[in-house]
């Protein structure tokens, strides 16, 4: 996660984006206002390039309602011992892995990891993508869940 946000310090936006993050994680807020604030703040770290099309896509969740209380729960009680690679295995339906080669949350090592804990799961990784693959490489992301499910 450290080299992912290390990538994008150089970004106008990195001091910010990489303060809020660190302060989301602290539970450095109350109500779910503040956390929102401190999301749209950090967001742009989820991408490989942060430009007009994906500000235009964090405008479409403002309207959506962040949980405060569930946030902070999770940083303070699971984060950091967050791990279900154990029961991966035990996953036996056809699953497809997507992520972005610029994905700071869970990139091409953590997703080739996941895919071979996992009988017959795929794996694509998008190149010039963060960790909203979709905004960024739409047509890649469709493409690549077109066909898996059509095979």
């Amino acid at each position: 996660m450290r080299a992912g946000i290390d990538k994008r310090t150089g970004q106008h936006w990195a001091a910010d984006a990489i303060a809020a993050l660190e302060e989301e994680q602290a539970g450095h807020f109350v109500s779910d206002q503040e956390l929102s604030a401190l999301v749209f703040r950090e967001l742009p770290l989820y991408f490989a390039h942060f430009g007009a099309a994906e500000a235009g896509y964090l405008d479409t969740l403002k309207s959506e309602t962040v949980n405060a209380d569930a946030l902070k729960l999770f940083n303070q009680e699971i984060f950091t011992t967050f791990d279900l690679r154990s029961r991966l295995p035990a996953i036996t339906s056809p699953t497809l892995v997507i992520t972005g080669d610029e994905d700071f949350i869970c990139g091409p090592i953590c997703a080739k990891e996941i895919c071979a804990s996992m009988s017959g799961a795929r794996l694509v990784v998008v190149g010039d993508a963060g960790h909203q693959v979709f905004v960024e490489q739409p047509q890649t992301f469709h493409d690549g869940v077109a066909d898996f499910l059509a095979s």
